[in-house]
């Protein structure tokens, strides 16, 4: 979270605390701007001040629907192949995906390593989650989910998978933190990919840059990872420059729909004139992206949880809630195991 510091002018970095710079340049979102910041210290961007819940919301309407979601599995084998090279161990382990709109990974998961048992939230699946495989998935936003359903009622995971997640929040230090040491078990993983601001393509493409979307409201640098590790009580595994192969159809679909406007035109007029017989043909691209591989460390666990405990489990219960946000988000319902392409139950 962004806050301000009375020993210093202007805002302090929601990461490190540091002093901020403001840019040249602000993003346009689909109602209105927001100025861009940098870290004096750690070198992270962030939007100062965020958008707030409605523009968000707005920010947010159809999001999926514009990403291509009705394109199935079109990021299977990237995501297999991520899988094949990250230091996890082979047994069976317990897994929680966080906000994978597509199923995509899921399958990747299951297709590679059908003994993990799975489980997943993501507020977009309540027609998508008979196309899952088997495992209880939650239809919630991650926020609320880790609200009502609560740390008391699941056991830790073994690996919690955030993939393009962390800088859509508002504040990814106590988010992490919470996260950990709510649902982690202690020497578990976390693996996570997110906007890396010190990659070669965003010095090349300044504000061109196509991860620059209003709904990332951070953009992370090397020297900003290890706050976040220690933050959380991690150990960095690895840190690596991100490449993703994925179809042309899928990229161009994403492109033309968000980030700054000369990469939507680019996109659109390519995906309109691409030959069908290329639409399917993956390319290798670095986007700009950090994959993260970190592990929880017992001596640098945190104490404060964090995690509101009251009221959690008859929220759940009910089946529906309503926490401050823009009502096409309140929508909730218990989670639901999937077995054999069907719910069976309904976790109480």
């Amino acid at each position: 979270m962004i806050t301000y510091d009375q020993d210093q002018p202007g805002p302090s970095c929601g990461i490190c605390k540091g002093m901020l710079e403001r840019l040249s340049f602000s993003l346009k979102g689909r109602r209105r701007s927001y100025p861009l910041y940098r870290c004096r210290t750690c070198q992270a961007e962030q939007l100062v001040p965020q958008p707030n819940k409605e523009d968000l919301a707005f920010e947010y309407d159809g999001y999926f629907e514009r990403r291509g979601n009705w394109q199935k599995n079109q990021k299977v084998k990237y995501f297999e192949g991520l899988l094949s090279r990250l230091p996890l161990p082979r047994e069976p382990l317990r897994v929680l995906v966080l906000g994978e709109a597509e199923g995509d990974m899921l399958w990747a998961i299951h297709q590679r390593h059908p003994h993990w048992s799975l489980s997943a939230v993501e507020m977009n699946w309540k027609e998508r989650m008979p196309e899952l495989p088997d495992g209880d998935y939650w239809p919630l936003m991650v926020s609320d989910w880790m609200m009502e359903i609560g740390p008391k009622h699941l056991e830790p995971f073994d690996v919690i998978f955030a993939m393009d997640f962390l800088e859509h929040m508002d504040d990814p230090m106590e988010f992490l933190g919470a996260l950990v040491s709510g649902f982690l078990h202690k020497r578990g993983f976390v693996v996570a990919t997110f906007p890396n601001c010190t990659a070669l393509s965003r010095k090349l493409l300044g504000r061109l840059w196509p991860q620059y979307k209003v709904e990332h409201l951070f953009y992370f640098s090397e020297g900003s990872i290890p706050f976040l590790a220690a933050k959380a009580g991690l150990r960095t595994l690895q840190l690596l420059p991100l490449q993703k192969e994925l179809p042309l159809a899928y990229l161009t679909n994403v492109g033309s729909n968000f980030g700054p406007a000369p990469v939507r035109w680019v996109s659109e007029a390519a995906r309109r004139f691409f030959p069908r017989a290329l639409a399917q043909r993956t390319m290798a691209l670095g986007l700009g992206e950090w994959l993260w591989v970190a592990q929880s460390h017992p001596t640098k666990q945190r104490d404060d949880r964090n995690l509101p405990e009251s009221g959690a489990m008859e929220i759940c219960k009910k089946g529906i809630g309503n926490l401050g946000y823009p009502q096409r988000h309140t929508q909730f319902i218990p989670g639901c195991r999937i077995q054999d392409g069907r719910g069976i139950d309904q976790h109480q």
